[in-house]
């Protein structure tokens, strides 16, 4: 059965209603294969995201049927009903009855859903609720059709909706925010404790610093998952020496470390191959990329040296210099050879950069490029040619 925009509305309905939150891009592309599959807007819809974790996590099943109905029915008609009204009270009271009489959890939340689908905005008792559950749905279907954005969770995909009342002007609030943040997320910063970041389609910076011995924020056993955006890990080397830890970092397209103390980043357990930028470097200091990927550009901007090794064998290295060495006496001194073992590379410049590149004697290809001023010595026999 091919998927109707009709057909697609009352499954994000069914979202909206069982997991109260937006289905994102995964999410809603994983029912519609399933709508597509032969499964009915039904009970059996329902059942998919029933047995997903989070509704689980939300809805334990070791919660009395009374108490998943107060729950489940305070999530989905509050605030426009309070749950110390005593309609809340009948509605819990009817959908408890039908529990113990054998209806599934499923089958009272599509009965439920099709019910607020249907109703009527200007009825004079649910009127409220229903007018709230629609603006959820028009919330949740800009963000995952309209703008096509996705997130790491449903607890992520939950703050999409969250805050939607039968107020017109929540709509359009949230709307704002789902627009805006095509371009730009939140800030996060790391803690001492063990971190789990996960990222949603926004373009997210995660904070962090290592180096110091009592409060270090980027520790190992962080997992950075910076989701769907274009996310940035923005690291502060502290102390006089400085080794991060294998930070655990995924679907992060920048790594920034500002290192004024030369300092090392162990790349070992980053997932792709994200640009890696050392900022603020200075005189006499070497900063260093260990385990890093072939295919990530390594850079730095300041006055320190470089040295890059790479996780195996590297046949080709990528390099952006943004204004480093002082003066043809006082150059910085870059290394993205591999110990040797590169055979070619690509190093982009801006500003005015006084460098010697050393190592390289495999390397048969140079390409220097960007609009840099630039003043090279290459070291010994060994330098690329």
């Amino acid at each position: 059965m091919a998927v109707t925009a009709e057909t697609r509305t009352e499954i994000i309905q069914m979202v909206v209603g069982t997991l109260d939150a937006a289905p994102g891009f995964t999410i809603l592309t994983e029912l519609v294969q399933a709508y597509d599959a032969g499964t009915l807007i039904s009970p059996e819809l329902v059942q998919i995201m029933v047995d997903n974790p989070a509704f689980e996590q939300d809805y334990p099943l070791f919660l009395t049927n009374e108490e998943f109905a107060r729950e489940y029915f305070t999530n989905l008609l509050s605030p426009a009903i309070p749950e110390d009204d005593a309609l809340m009270d009948e509605v819990v009271e009817l959908a408890t009855g039908l529990l113990n009489g054998g209806t599934t959890r499923a089958e009272l939340i599509f009965t439920a859903v099709d019910f607020m689908a249907n109703a009527s905005e200007d009825d004079p008792v649910l009127g409220a609720a229903v007018t709230q559950f629609n603006n959820k749905v028009e919330v949740a279907e800009h963000f995952s059709v309209t703008q096509e954005l996705d997130a790491a969770s449903v607890p992520l995909l939950q703050q999409v909706i969250d805050g939607v009342t039968n107020d017109e002007a929540s709509v359009t609030a949230a709307k704002d925010v789902i627009d805006g943040t095509v371009a730009q997320g939140e800030t996060i910063t790391l803690t001492t404790d063990q971190d789990l970041v996960e990222g949603t389609a926004q373009n997210e910076t995660i904070k962090g610093s290592f180096g110091s011995t009592t409060d270090n924020t980027a520790n190992a056993g962080d997992e950075i998952d910076g989701g769907n955006g274009t996310d940035t890990l923005s690291l502060v080397a502290t102390g006089t020496t400085a080794s991060s830890a294998a930070l655990e970092v995924s679907n992060v397209e920048t790594i920034t470390i500002k290192d004024v103390v030369g300092a090392t980043f162990n790349a070992i357990s980053v997932v792709g191959t994200p640009a890696i930028y050392f900022t603020s470097t200075i005189d006499g200091k070497t900063s260093t990329v260990t385990n890093a990927a072939e295919g990530s550009v390594i850079g730095m901007t300041g006055k320190g040296n470089l040295t890059v090794s790479y996780a195996g064998s590297a046949d080709s290295a990528s390099a952006w210099l943004g204004g480093v060495g002082t003066s043809a006496s006082n150059r910085s001194t870059i290394d993205i050879s591999n110990g040797d073992d590169t055979e070619s590379a690509t190093i982009d410049t801006t500003g005015t950069n006084f460098v010697t590149l050393a190592g390289g004697s495999e390397n048969d290809d140079l390409a220097i490029t960007g609009d840099g001023t630039n003043t090279w010595v290459i070291s010994g026999s060994d330098a690329p040619g």
